[in-house]
């Protein structure tokens, strides 16, 4: 899922320049809200992943065995693993956003280095030379 959220961002981002500054303002609010986060207690019924799947779907409050569903008075409904599948997923959504800006700015590192190695040849030897004799272990 990670993947494919990195590339449907950067095509967004290549489409609609504009989204960056989006991206950008969930990452500041979610940077502010876990440095304001503190002891805070957690409550699952509070979170908006949970109390959206609970009003759509039924859930009992037990487990049953291995099983995402099962029958309660001959109704279909869901377990908890069905839900902390669901919240689990989400979690990993939100960080597959977060994860669009880092990869494209590796993306831009390697396309910058890669452009100055093609058009400066000079300047490539000069590096990996330099990076080398930088690493050289004398054996005597």
């Amino acid at each position: 899922m990670r993947v494919t959220m990195i590339f449907v961002g950067t095509e967004l981002i290549d489409r609609f320049h504009w989204i960056i500054y989006i991206f950008g303002a969930f990452l500041v609010y979610t940077g502010v809200q876990m440095l304001r986060g503190g002891d805070v207690e957690i409550e699952p019924e509070h979170n908006p992943a949970v109390r959206f799947v609970t009003r759509y779907v039924p859930i009992t409050r037990h487990y049953e065995r291995r099983k995402f569903f099962t029958v309660v008075d001959g109704k279909r409904v869901g377990t908890l693993l069905l839900l902390v599948l669901i919240v689990v997923e989400v979690t990993d959504l939100v960080f597959a956003v977060d994860s669009i800006r880092p990869s494209l700015a590796l993306r831009l590192i390697a396309l910058s280095f890669t452009r100055q190695t093609f058009c400066h040849p000079r300047f490539a030897h000069f590096l990996f030379s330099a990076g080398w004799r930088s690493r050289e272990v004398s054996l005597s």
